[in-house]
């Protein structure tokens, strides 16, 4: 997991990003529960050096720590609530493209059912890889872009750093990125992938 800090000198406030990296044959359940724990641990403000293990944490941070695990937990458990369509559960049974294909066909997922899909699949012993390819919107000149950028919930852009570009051309950047997430599930010789885009999470 990639994490990045951006901080207005102005007004001190600071932007904290997660990002999930290129991984290989992992265990779903721990990679994505690792993360969750993760970034509660720096949101509630555990410092860098106790993170590291530099120093040893304090009753606070033991607290927040034991609250993430916690939180994770319960997620968890919701997750495995989230009934999951036949057919996704049929995949796994069958190595026949054209069985898979028909098994697909109708089948929609969404995030919830998604994460399910892993969950159900690190039970069934399969590790996940995840590689993702991003780019940006043809002819756009990135040296104008700020550090980082907001779409807020009334419209309106916040920005950390300096840019020449307006709000509508801000947007226009995000809602013409393309960005490709594979995911693979292996399990000896048998493998299953799946791909997704930031905008089909999203609904569109």
């Amino acid at each position: 997991m990639i994490r990045r800090e951006i901080i207005n000198k102005k007004t001190g406030e600071k932007l904290i990003m997660f990002e999930d990296a290129d991984f290989e044959y992992e265990k779903p359940v721990k990679h994505y529960g690792d993360g969750f724990i993760v970034k509660q641990m720096v949101i509630n403000g555990i410092p860098e050096d106790e993170l590291n293990g530099k120093i040893k944490p304090t009753e606070k941070s033991k607290e927040i720590f034991i609250e993430a695990v916690n939180n994770w937990t319960e997620m968890l458990a919701d997750f495995k609530k989230v009934q999951l369509p036949e057919e996704l559960i049929k995949l796994f049974g069958t190595t026949k493209k054209n069985d898979q294909k028909n098994l697909l066909k109708n089948v929609v997922l969404n995030p919830d059912i998604l994460m399910a899909l892993l969950i159900k699949a690190d039970e069934l012993g399969y590790t996940l890889s995840q590689y993702k390819s991003e780019y940006s919107q043809k002819g756009l000149d990135l040296s104008k872009m700020p550090f980082a950028y907001e779409v807020q919930d009334d419209g309106s852009v916040k920005t950390f750093g300096n840019t020449k570009l307006s709000e509508g051309q801000l947007k226009q950047a995000i809602e013409h990125r393309k960005v490709k997430v594979a995911k693979f599930l292996d399990k000896g010789s048998e493998w299953h992938c799946f791909f997704a885009t930031y905008k089909s999470f999203r609904g569109e």
